[in-house]
């Protein structure tokens, strides 16, 4: 009788401890899989501690380690080194068939240029000795130092629609220089602006604006910038568009069917414009009276009744940007005339010769980034889909907004 209890409660004992065994064993494995540093915004493990930085020497070295799932699967690991020195000033172009060229230039200035490239596939653009290579250079004979600052980058073709070959094109500001360079012959073409276009004084931008304009017969071209004109020795700030498509690169940059529009405006670095669905120019600037203001212009550089709005800030460093959202929607992005100025996004249509809302506007009064040019900016991905990144007051991080 005894044994047949004993047996019966063995039973449901045995079961238990297998149980609990199970769930210790169920345990282990979770603490196994739990990652160290759970926290995104602390994923480095240094001697025990979870902390938000680590150097990259202690990260090479193995004294700091990614304990975060997360962060380990979105960490940047694929990095390339382009050079050391000198080299401080860098645009990004994309070809027309999304391969990425980088175009980069020292200081202080020598005559070298450096050029990284990638193919969408993401191997090397360029053929050097007969082999693939991410790397290119070009040093130009000129016996004085042309000097190359903040500049505009992109993109041209020859006039005709049947041309294939691309060429890098960019202007900046002060010394007065259009740049053309072409990787294919290995040769660079640099003119001064006014024996390519007009003769302007004083450009100073250090945000322009480059479009590829629409046209169903001849690869046309639109540059903003920002300049001074002298009348009778008083010079005002002035807003300059140029439209133009490139006939022939020889010996010189030669230019076909030239124009240019002029808008008076404020003292500021940044200009920005793009092309709508329907082929009108929309640029955003600061007008005379220091407003952020909208103005369109149709294809032939015609202007067309602008909007302010907002008041303008008097930092002529402060960044402000517009970039193609969606057909004729814009998105212009801005800070405050505050202070500190905080950033505002706002969404505006140009239809029937008007400008109207479109979407709600956004303000980050949440946050204080830093409002300088050279740490703020906003660009399309594509319809629908902007970029806004801009660093922290403190310089210290680095914020990136999808909108």
């Amino acid at each position: 009788m005894e044994d047949n209890i004993l047996k019966r409660i063995s039973k449901p004992i045995k079961l238990g401890y297998f149980i609990l065994i199970k769930f210790l064993f169920f345990i282990q494995i979770i603490e196994l899989c739990t990652p160290l540093c759970p926290q995104k915004n602390s994923p480095f493990l240094k001697e025990g501690v979870c902390l938000d930085y680590c150097s990259k020497e202690e990260i090479d070295e193995k004294l700091c380690v990614v304990e975060n799932e997360v962060i380990k699967n979105q960490w940047i690991n694929n990095i390339n080194y382009l050079s050391e020195g000198n080299y401080k000033y860098i645009n990004l172009v994309s070809t027309e068939k999304g391969d990425l060229i980088i175009v980069i230039s020292t200081y202080p200035a020598t005559n070298t240029r450096l050029f990284y490239g990638l193919t969408k596939e993401g191997r090397g653009y360029f053929t050097v000795d007969d082999k693939e290579s991410k790397i290119f250079s070009m040093t130009m004979s000129s016996t004085s130092i042309i000097m190359r600052f903040e500049s505009e980058t992109f993109m041209v073709k020859l006039q005709a629609k049947t041309s294939k070959q691309e060429y890098i094109m960019e202007f900046g500001k002060s010394p007065q220089l259009l740049h053309l360079y072409d990787l294919d012959s290995k040769r660079i073409l640099i003119q001064e602006f006014s024996d390519v276009f007009y003769q302007l004084n004083n450009i100073h931008q250090m945000v322009g604006t480059s479009v590829k304009l629409s046209d169903n017969n001849y690869n046309y071209y639109l540059i903003g910038l920002l300049a001074i004109k002298y009348v009778s020795g008083i010079g005002t700030n002035t807003l300059y568009l140029i439209k133009f498509r490139v006939a022939s690169l020889n010996s010189a940059i030669s230019i076909n069917d030239k124009r240019k529009a002029e808008v008076q405006a404020y003292n500021s670095s940044c200009i920005s414009c793009y092309e709508t669905s329907t082929n009108y120019i929309i640029c955003f600037y600061k007008n005379k009276n220091n407003k952020y203001t909208i103005g369109p212009f149709n294809s032939n550089l015609s202007t067309k009744p602008s909007v302010e709005i907002a008041n303008g800030n008097n930092n002529h460093l402060i960044f402000f940007k517009c970039v193609h959202f969606y057909k004729d929607i814009g998105a212009f992005l801005y800070y405050t005339n505050e202070n500190p100025p905080h950033a505002v996004l706002e969404f505006k249509k140009y239809s029937n010769d008007e400008i109207t809302d479109s979407y709600t506007k956004i303000s980050f009064n949440d946050y204080s980034f830093y409002y300088n040019i050279t740490l703020n900016d906003i660009i399309k991905v594509f319809d629908k889909k902007i970029y806004f990144a801009a660093a922290s007051l403190d310089k210290l991080k680095i914020y990136n907004f999808n909108i």
